[in-house]
């Protein structure tokens, strides 16, 4: 189904040489820490997995609250000098988040 979107939406590398790019829904632990001041409103919504079938997870993985903290690592590998601008991305991803009243 997914994929019957991308192609629909007509942005591809076909179409303005903008890439398509995806990233991974789960996040670990360590990984979101290292943004924890930019996901510090979320922190409450956050959703974990912490166990896979009846083992226990070594590290907690959250379901990704925000998509900034998987994407910028990615960034800082793809762009080193003014040379690799413009990046044109069109970014497909999934975030997940309860939003409640605290």
């Amino acid at each position: 189904k997914g994929r019957k979107t991308e192609k629909s939406s007509g942005i591809n590398a076909e179409y303005g040489g903008v890439d398509n790019c995806y990233f991974p829904m789960f996040v670990s632990q360590s990984a979101l820490e290292r943004e924890k001041d930019h996901i510090a409103d979320f922190a409450p919504e956050v959703a974990w997995v912490t166990k896979s079938g009846q083992s226990e997870l070594a590290e907690p993985i959250a379901l990704r609250p925000t998509s900034e903290t998987v994407m910028y690592p990615s960034y800082a590998d793809w762009i080193r000098s003014h040379r690799d601008l413009p990046l044109q991305l069109n970014q497909w991803c999934n975030v997940v988040r309860w939003e409640f009243k605290h």
